[in-house]
């Protein structure tokens, strides 16, 4: 009798524990799957994710990475282009500058990172010392050092998650009219340039980053389209016999290109306020675009090869 007394009280207690467990799983799983929803922005943005990967997308490929760069000069602004270059004697790689109008490339520092904790460092060409330039586990309230006016420092504002990349933004803005940031697999906004002393490199902007040939980041700035400048003068000259029909338009827009010699082109559409509302790819020697979703008004149309705008057209959509 007492045997199976004490086997009720055991049995009792194992279902309660099973109990006791399956609750701590099930506040372990809602914890984990943190409610995005919640904190979640119109374009796509999850303000301050809280259960992110601990290792983060690397920003540095050694002689894969580079990043189409602008920035500013007396006269006038400039876009290049930073590679990196490993050193196999060093835990560095080398930083190269090239001017997209083509020069010799000018080194331009020493950049390491540490791929599990989100950090870079910087070397300046001329010293040994070390500048943290960009760090990912900052969190809303934390202060940065900023490089841009030294000795003052900048406070983040958000964090949120986009397009499966950490952002961290501050309340201190760069000269492209955006506040600066730091963006997982892309580094600083600013570039990997931006702690630079007594450097050319006014007010340096990361447009694009790239993989070998592959591009893997465009910005989303007004001042610029795709990888290039916001194009003011264009000379379509580059495809003479490129045909745009009909125009004006209600519904679809027919782009015949006879003589097209690219593997890719992209097609970019912006309306009167700079905002891109259309963008697609082909390769194709005629494609067709589906413009009944856009209000009536006035568009532009840029075609874009090579990360060179090489013709543009005004659409009008009745």
């Amino acid at each position: 009798m007492k045997k199976t007394y004490f086997s009720k009280i055991e049995n009792l207690f194992r279902v309660n524990y099973l109990i006791f467990l399956l609750v701590l799983v099930c506040q372990d799983v809602n914890a984990q799957t943190h409610d995005y929803n919640n904190s979640m922005f119109l374009d796509g943005r999850v303000e301050n994710p809280q259960y992110l990967p601990q290792e983060y997308q690397p920003t540095i490929l050694p002689n894969i990475s580079r990043w189409r760069i602008a920035h500013k000069q007396l006269f006038g602004n400039i876009m290049g282009e930073i590679t990196v270059i490993s050193d196999e004697t060093s835990e560095y790689s080398d930083l190269y500058f090239t001017f997209i109008e083509g020069s010799d490339s000018i080194y331009a520092g020493k950049i390491r990172e540490d791929y599990l904790d989100g950090k870079l460092w910087y070397v300046d060409p001329d010293s040994t010392n070390e500048k943290l330039i960009f760090d990912l586990n900052l969190q809303v309230n934390d202060t940065f050092y900023n490089w841009i006016l030294p000795g003052t420092y900048m406070k983040v504002d958000s964090v949120y998650l986009f397009e499966g990349r950490k952002y961290i933004e501050f309340d201190a803005t760069t000269a492209w009219d955006e506040p600066i940031k730091f963006i997982e697999g892309v580094g600083p906004n600013i570039s990997l340039l931006w702690a630079q002393s007594n450097s050319g490199f006014q007010d340096p902007y990361s447009v694009c980053t790239y993989e070998g040939e592959v591009l893997v980041y465009t910005n989303d700035n007004p001042n610029f389209l795709y990888c290039e400048f916001y194009p003011t003068n264009i000379k379509n000259n580059h495809y003479k016999h490129l045909k745009i029909f009909p125009n004006p338009t209600q519904e679809n827009l027919t782009i015949k290109i006879p003589d097209i010699n690219s593997d890719e082109l992209i097609i970019v559409v912006l309306n009167l306020a700079g905002e891109v509302v259309l963008k697609t790819t082909t390769s194709k020697n005629e494609i067709t675009l589906n413009m009944s979703k856009f209000c009536s008004g006035i568009y532009v149309l840029y075609i874009i090869e090579q990360d060179k705008i090489v013709y543009n057209h005004e659409i009008i959509i009745n």
